[in-house]
């Protein structure tokens, strides 16, 4: 399960399990669940991720065998349209302003530097 989180834990899990068309678990279940997986599972996902990367990159310069990559993000405000509002959620403003809420998208922008 992993998913773009903008809403609670229990919401996100509810909407994960309905997009399935299973009943959805409780956060206690989740979050119980959670601390039985192994931390190697997702070491070997990172290296076989980073192995196919390398593999496939083929016009790109290196340093000492590693790609030289800088990542910058920024959130960016959407029109306040129902449907936007159901895919991205809502953030609130620093006031905490509920009529003031409105959808942001995050934007992660990746530069290789050399």
């Amino acid at each position: 399960m992993i998913n773009l989180l903008n809403k609670s834990l229990a919401v996100e899990l509810y909407r994960y399990f309905k997009n399935l068309g299973k009943k959805a678990v409780t956060k206690q279940a989740f979050s119980f669940a959670r601390e039985k997986l192994n931390p190697q599972v997702f070491e070997s996902l990172n290296e076989i991720f980073v192995n196919s990367y390398y593999k496939n990159v083929t016009n790109c310069k290196t340093h000492k065998g590693y790609i030289v990559a800088a990542c910058d993000a920024t959130g960016i405000s959407l029109p306040k349209t129902k449907e936007f509002v159901k895919d991205f959620g809502c953030v609130k403003n620093q006031l905490g302003e509920s009529d003031r809420r409105m959808p942001i998208v995050r934007l992660y922008l990746i530069f290789i530097m050399i």
